[in-house]
């Protein structure tokens, strides 16, 4: 399986390439295909012995004098090395690690459903009984983004929008690199469960590394930051957060993504 359309690591992989982003290395530069001239094929593939079977039919072999019809093509640059034979890169590792996830967990098309929720539950439900699918973890984590950026609001306002995507400006620096189209059909995926913060984190640094900036990759890789426009989320509409995540050993880091509702929602003009 692993080399065939059902390997989920591979159709994971597929996924985040058709979205536009690249998945694998760069390879050395193209090699030049020579023009093939076209021939017309020479003789016919089969010639009878002269033989018959019982049944009156002509036993048939091969021309050994036939030449098949050749397509002309004309000169053209190739990658010397086919795309799905280059190494993967940190994107495409993490969305075959995805893939692979998610049919050992049996949690979805790529996994990425949570077993537990999003620190946005209720720890109890209403006779007291604990809820299993409160994540203490993500309602911890949340809760000390929402004191430090939000002044404790569980929701977004307009002008804390505004500001919290203003001190991150290298992210529509990334947007431009990476295409606006692209970048919205990702951020759509993203608010759908189909690809994991740290993709979406992969992409848009990837998109910015060329610049050779090490205090805005810093910035990028230690802070929160909001992602411009509102993604659809059920009915209605969500900011979404990219916020770095100490694990508990305090060492490993990991990006999540926080949804939030925004107060003015009607304001057409947060979208943009």
């Amino acid at each position: 399986m692993a080399n065939t359309r059902l390997n989920p690591a591979r159709w994971a992989e597929g996924l985040g390439h058709k979205l536009g982003f690249r998945t694998r290395e760069k390879v050395a530069p193209r090699v030049l295909k020579p023009a093939v001239q076209a021939k017309p094929a020479v003789g016919e593939e089969y010639i009878n012995t002269g033989r018959q079977d019982p049944f009156g039919h002509y036993e048939q072999v091969p021309n050994p004098n036939y030449s098949p019809e050749v397509v002309g093509k004309a000169a053209e640059y190739a990658d010397a090395v086919p795309y799905l034979s280059r190494p993967l890169n940190a994107l495409g590792m993490t969305l075959q690690g995805v893939g692979y996830a998610g049919l050992a967990g049996g949690i979805g098309t790529l996994g990425y459903n949570m077993m537990k929720g999003d620190g946005t539950e209720a720890p109890t439900d209403a006779n007291g009984v604990k809820n299993p699918k409160f994540n203490e973890e993500m309602a911890k984590f949340r809760s000390k983004f929402q004191a430090d950026k939000l002044g404790g609001d569980k929701m977004f306002s307009a002008p804390k929008y505004r500001a919290l995507r203003d001190q991150s400006p290298w992210v529509r620096t990334a947007i431009e690199q990476i295409g606006k189209e692209k970048y919205v059909a990702m951020k759509q995926a993203l608010a759908d469960g189909k690809i994991s913060a740290m993709d979406m984190h992969s992409a848009l640094t990837d998109a910015i590394a060329d610049l050779g900036d090490d205090e805005v990759m810093k910035q990028a890789g230690t802070q929160p930051y909001v992602l411009p426009g509102l993604a659809s989320s059920g009915q209605s509409k969500r900011v979404i957060v990219i916020a770095p995540m100490k694990g508990k050993k305090g060492n490993e880091m990991s990006m999540q993504a926080l949804k939030y509702a925004l107060r003015e929602e009607q304001d057409q003009g947060e979208q943009q």
